[in-house]
């Protein structure tokens, strides 16, 4: 049918009865998450809070496949599927337990409730939200900001993108305070998602980090062969 952790997205859907908002899609599948040993999803601290690229690339997949229908309007973005649909039997008993978990705790708060809800919870996620002002109260937006590292110095790291999610590898970047990504591969295309030129400036651009793409700094495809 489908990568497992997109039948992930369909049956926390269909446990929400058929229809979710982008927003409180997210927030649900991040909550879910962290009642999983090995989570179907990494998340950012985005502009409403957590946010993982990757399920929002899913989400996308699945409409194309015909699994779902996107509602976009001015306001909001709606995920639909037919609620007879029988999703929750396409996964894991455990994971079955954990959507039903999140539905149990969270299904009667509206979306403004969900998104404080999980800001006080999970407070670094909230660092980047542009909607903090109105969401939390004063001192509980210093406890979200607290999170926030800050760097006397300037510092020169190297990363790598090998075995980690697009969604990790921003973490790292964030905890790590940079402010300038200087991508010096060759070709700044990848088949692993969220590494290419456009996904990865798009990323960095979304969390306030500068991207620099400096091809004369790579090494030609051959050489590299050689080097391994």
């Amino acid at each position: 049918m489908t990568y497992y952790r997109r039948k992930i997205l369909l049956a926390l859907i269909q446990r929400f009865g058929g229809t979710l908002g982008a927003t409180v899609l997210q927030k649900y599948l991040f909550l879910m998450t962290r009642l999983q040993k090995d989570k179907a999803y990494d998340f950012v601290p985005y502009k409403f809070g957590c946010y993982s690229f990757q399920a929002n690339y899913d989400l996308g997949a699945l409409e194309k496949k015909g699994f779902l229908k996107i509602v976009r309007n001015k306001n909001c973005t709606n995920y639909i599927i037919d609620p007879k649909t029988d999703c929750l039997s396409l996964i894991k008993r455990d994971d079955v337990g954990a959507i039903n978990e999140i539905y149990n705790q969270y299904a009667q708060l509206n979306a403004q409730e969900l998104i404080r809800k999980t800001y006080l919870k999970y407070p670094f996620f909230a660092i980047n939200s542009t909607i903090i002002d109105s969401t939390l109260t004063q001192d509980e937006k210093i406890k979200v900001l607290s999170q926030k590292r800050s760097f006397s110095e300037k510092c020169l790291f190297t990363i790598g993108y090998e075995g980690i999610s697009l969604e990790s590898y921003m973490v790292k970047l964030i905890l790590n305070g940079i402010s300038v990504l200087c991508d010096v591969r060759k070709n700044s295309y990848s088949q692993k998602f969220g590494f290419s030129r456009k996904q990865l400036s798009d990323a960095c651009e979304g969390l306030g980090i500068t991207y620099i793409h400096i091809p004369e700094l790579g090494i030609v495809s051959d050489e590299r062969q050689d080097l391994q």
